[in-house]
């Protein structure tokens, strides 16, 4: 069942500054969607919006099938049933923890707030910390205590927003699977502002990706990533070979070779091909011909930049492979994982 319903949302900042154009999205209730993107992108927009703290210019909201905005008017944000944690979490620096979460709970009753604020601090594990104050946790745990807060009122809706960009590389690995966890532990639809990669790939059941304001793909992190829509969102999954194409007679001609690809009335396009999914391999004579531009070391992996003909490719190959500038290699492509992209996409 859809919990939230957007419907043509619209806001504009002036005639020429549009942050969020005529944008349909639906939510299911116990989803957790990303709405990812560059900054500047609408994202953070619409999640304000979905909150109550800007008003559309046009289009409407629903939640649970209540209408909560529509054009120039909203429903306030603490009438909606929404928790918000901000990008900086937005504690309250002179309480405790157990005080910055009772702060959501006024509406209860004594007994009722301080059962509930148990429950949820044992929820985002923080039990036995009640008293520190904010200075005294660390910034995974500042986080806890504002997933706490805004659980705590038993929202149908958790909004997060750029919840991991306060938090240096290796503790946001942990973090982001600790709070998977407890969010799938509160069966609460959340929605996760974010413009990493890896946070929308690794945390989302879905993923909506923007660019200037616009609604360009909704799906699986699997869809987004090996079926990408256009140039842009194939890009923004990270490194990409797009390779310009043309079909005929059901085959796509390419600067590396002609495929035969079965996607129905497209003509010309895009070859959408991951690095990793482009093979060296050690027959010469046999494949794409391609020469060594530059490698760099990874990691886990050796980045090859290669020129074959006229076009620019990337390559991933494990790591210990030497290959040096100037060399020539033979290339395979695993043709199970071609994607073609429609050109004006």
């Amino acid at each position: 069942m859809s919990i939230l319903k957007i419907r043509a949302l619209y806001k504009k900042y002036s005639p020429i500054s549009v942050a969020v154009r005529d944008v349909n999205l639906s939510v299911e209730e116990g989803e957790l969607l990303a709405l990812a993107g560059e900054s500047g992108c609408g994202k953070t927009t619409l999640l304000r919006l979905i909150a109550g703290l800007e008003d559309p210019d046009g289009g409407s909201i629903e939640i649970e099938n209540i209408p909560v905005s529509g054009k120039q008017w909203s429903v306030p944000p603490q009438q909606r049933p929404v928790g918000l944690v901000f990008q900086d979490y937005a504690l309250f620096p002179h309480m405790t923890v157990v005080q910055n979460v009772l702060f959501g709970l006024k509406s209860c009753s004594y007994h009722e707030a301080k059962q509930r604020t148990s429950e949820v601090l044992k929820m985002v594990n923080l039990t036995g910390l009640e008293k520190r104050y904010p200075h005294q946790l660390s910034g995974g745990q500042q986080q806890r205590v504002a997933i706490a807060r805004a659980l705590a009122p038993r929202p149908k809706i958790l909004l997060l927003d750029e919840p991991f960009s306060n938090l240096d590389t290796l503790l946001k690995d942990q973090v982001r699977q600790e709070l998977l966890t407890i969010l799938k532990g509160a069966r609460t639809t959340v929605i996760l502002v974010t413009h990493d990669v890896q946070d929308a790939l690794s945390m989302a059941d879905r993923i909506a990706v923007l660019k200037d304001g616009n609604l360009l793909q909704v799906g699986s992190p699997a869809t987004l990533y090996q079926q990408p829509v256009d140039t842009y969102t194939a890009a923004f999954f990270g490194k990409v070979n797009l390779i310009p194409a043309i079909c005929r007679d059901g085959k796509w001609i390419s600067e590396i070779g002609s495929f035969q690809i079965d996607i129905g009335e497209k003509k010309e396009g895009f070859l959408c091909l991951r690095p990793q999914h482009l093979l060296v391999v050690q027959k010469e004579g046999s494949g794409i011909v391609a020469k060594v531009v530059s490698t760099n070391y990874m990691g886990g992996y050796q980045q090859l930049k290669l020129k074959a003909g006229k076009c620019d490719l990337w390559c991933h190959t494990p790591t210990g492979t030497d290959y040096r500038v100037g060399q020539q290699v033979n290339l395979e492509i695993d043709m199970d994982q071609i994607h073609v992209i429609e050109s004006g996409s």
